[in-house]
């Protein structure tokens, strides 16, 4: 027992000594300057060594361990699915507003809900980067593998109305599933003139041991009369003046023609083959071809550091993590020489630490010499003129390197007696909340800005193991919600919409788009 309390009374000690000797290898290794080392001090004394810890892990990695969300909380893998969520909007290939499908482990379908157009269907996976998957600004999700089917065009779809192709207008309605979410349909509308026809579509994967296809499976929705109240939510508001004669449209035939020419009817289930796969160019090879051609060697350079993770770390004329593009250019004027282009180009493949300050720049090994060598030479071209650095300063007139230096004033230390705390989240729920309403049994909904793109039903009154409820995923990074007249909207990235619960079970069914008017 003696030995056994002498050993928990040296055991501070200890600890002490390994930090000491942690922080004196990271000052002279160049890691940390001496004022990094005093402010981690000063930082412990205040808010303990959790704080300390959770810094170094900023620094280090360019997450605040305290704003990662658990984004598994309730999330749930349907079978044969091979990803959860497995129907997502979002943007992928630099296509915006897209709606993708995980038809199975390792195959996927995209369509472009701006045209109700099938983009992509492909064998491999998504790399899911950007500020929501990895917090990294500038790059954003895109498909890796080797593609089945993709129509890069789009399709242009029409009404046959007494064998007379009419041109149709697409207005895409949402999504919805079926019981279990077991499969998924979209909806659309189609408008031609007076004539006006809403459509589902599910897409399947179909296969043997021999043989993969795609199913579409196409059917005519049920259409309302222009006299029920819930048409204008039904069909996003239209005026009465282009509503549908819709006493003629069972006659009337959908149809659609692919990039390519090829002309389908969309009725019943229209079978398309994979059987022959084309490589997906890698991200480095997409970043190159998306470059004009004839674009000068700025545009270039301007392209990749769009392309890359550049910009989580830097800025044109502020210092974020990392140097200004316009402190490197005027540290560098005048010397646009070979040697210096080329020594600075090897830091961004290989990385570097130290020159400015502890935080390290990662590797880019993904870019090539030619992309790296086009971004340095963009970084030098910027004009110091245009450094303006508009923020706060120091007592001695140099701009404050990190937000923490602004922080002058006492944190507060305890909560104030007129008010009570109580914690709502239980053990490892940490959405990270986009918004929040509050619905009229008291129950609390909470939009989470995560990877998923979750929708949390909490129950206060229940105990915390039971609170939280995950009832909608798979939005695009929604940062909205409001309850009116107990209708539930979420603002996604690029659309408004309505969370329906079909069935009476809390969970959403329905992903109804309100509104789909806005710029991409």
């Amino acid at each position: 027992m003696k030995k056994i309390i002498i050993a928990l009374l040296l055991l501070p000690v200890v600890v002490v000594l390994l930090v000491v000797g942690g922080f004196g290898i990271a000052m002279q290794q160049g890691i940390a300057s001496k004022s990094d080392i005093q402010f981690l001090i000063d930082l412990g004394k205040r808010d303990g060594m959790a704080a300390v810890i959770s810094t170094i892990k900023t620094e280090l990695y360019g997450i605040d361990a305290s704003a990662v969300a658990d984004a598994s909380y309730g999330r749930e893998l349907i079978e044969g699915r091979g990803h959860a969520p497995w129907v997502m909007r979002g943007n992928l290939d630099g296509r915006p507003r897209m709606l993708e499908f995980a038809l199975a482990p390792g195959i996927w379908a995209a369509y472009d809900t701006q045209q109700q157009s099938l983009y992509q269907v492909w064998e491999g996976d998504v790399l899911f980067e950007g500020s929501v998957y990895n917090y990294k600004h500038g790059p954003q999700p895109i498909s890796q593998g080797a593609w089945y089917l993709r129509d890069e065009k789009g399709a242009q779809w029409f009404l046959e109305v007494d064998g007379e192709e009419l041109p149709a207008s697409v207005q895409y309605l949402g999504y919805e599933y079926s019981a279990g979410r077991k499969s998924a349909q979209m909806r659309f509308a189609l408008t031609a003139g007076p004539y006006r026809v809403e459509m589902t579509e599910r897409p399947e994967l179909a296969q043997t041991v021999t043989s993969r296809s795609l199913t579409r499976h196409f059917e005519r929705a049920a259409e309302t009369s222009a006299d029920d109240d819930n048409h204008a939510q039904l069909f996003g508001g239209l005026s009465e003046e282009i509503l549908p004669l819709l006493e003629n449209t069972n006659d009337i035939k959908a149809g659609f023609r692919t990039g390519n020419g090829q002309r389908h009817l969309a009725e019943g289930t229209l079978s398309l083959p994979l059987a022959q796969t084309t490589p997906i160019p890698t991200k480095t090879e997409g970043g190159t071809s998306n470059t004009a051609a004839g674009a000068n060697e700025h545009a270039l350079g301007e392209s990749v550091i769009a392309n890359s993770d550049c910009l989580g770390c830097h800025a044109p004329n502020h210092k974020i993590a990392g140097p200004a593009w316009s402190q490197i250019a005027g540290k560098f004027r005048g010397k646009m020489q070979p040697e210096v282009v080329a020594a600075l180009t090897d830091k961004v493949i290989s990385g570097s630490v130290g020159t400015w300050g502890p935080v390290p720049m990662p590797a880019h090994a993904g870019l090539s010499e030619e992309q790296a060598t086009a971004a340095i030479t963009y970084i030098l071209s910027v004009d110091e003129q245009e450094a303006n650095l508009n923020v706060p300063t120091d007592s001695s007139g140099q701009p404050y390197t990190a937000t923490r230096d602004y922080d002058v004033l006492p944190r507060l230390k305890s909560l104030h007696p007129s008010f009570d705390l109580e914690n709502l989240a239980p053990s490892g729920f940490e959405p990270k909340v986009g918004g929040m309403a509050f619905r009229d049994d008291g129950k609390l909904l909470v939009a989470s800005w995560d990877s998923d793109g979750a929708v949390f039903l909490l129950d206060l009154e229940a105990p915390p193991e039971e609170r939280v409820k995950r009832i909608a995923e798979g939005l695009h990074e929604p940062l909205g919600l409001s309850i009116v007249d107990n209708r539930i909207y979420v603002l996604q990235k690029q659309e408004l919409t309505e969370l329906i619960d079909t069935d009476g079970d809390e969970i959403i069914d329905q992903y109804r788009a309100v509104t789909y008017d806005w710029p991409s």
